[in-house]
């Protein structure tokens, strides 16, 4: 697929394409459907762990599923003996200032963009920095007040 893409071939001209678009589909509902059945939802989070498929969108079906404005997905490496993880929110908060305050904190480290970030936090503090990520959620919230014009501030 990528061959004919690099050389110009418009996608329509592919004769395969109707079979990969299949199967990335197929992939994505698969993955759709295990977080749906596997989110877990705490008070401002909602995660699911290992999902078997795109962390960035598994985040987004774990905001979406868990009914929270922000969405986490972590997986388990190995090698490294700790959790990679991919966050998203819909909301105000600042998720690459929440991380790089907190992660730290945990043996880890984190940051991104406000809406989209990721962190790497060892095993052995994985259950503690989600509970105090949640809470520093709920707090950052907090800290954001909406004026009768709309307005954001602090």
């Amino acid at each position: 697929m990528l061959l004919p893409l690099s050389n110009d071939q418009i996608p329509t001209e592919i004769p395969s394409v109707l079979r990969y678009a299949k199967e990335g589909a197929d992939i994505e509902e698969k993955l759709r459907l295990r977080v749906r059945k596997e989110v877990k939802s705490l008070r401002n989070l909602a995660y699911v762990v290992d999902p078997d498929g795109y962390m960035s969108k598994s985040a987004i079906y774990a905001a979406s599923y868990g009914q929270k404005s922000v969405g986490m997905a972590a997986e388990f490496r190995y090698k490294r003996n700790a959790y990679d993880m991919s966050l998203r929110s819909r909301d105000t908060v600042d998720l690459n200032k929440l991380l790089r305050r907190i992660a730290p904190q945990f043996g880890g480290s984190g940051g991104g963009h406000a809406a989209a970030a990721g962190a790497r936090i060892p095993k052995e503090s994985f259950d503690a920095f989600i509970n105090e990520f949640d809470k520093a959620i709920g707090e950052e919230k907090r800290k954001v007040k909406v004026d009768e014009n709309g307005e954001e501030s602090r």
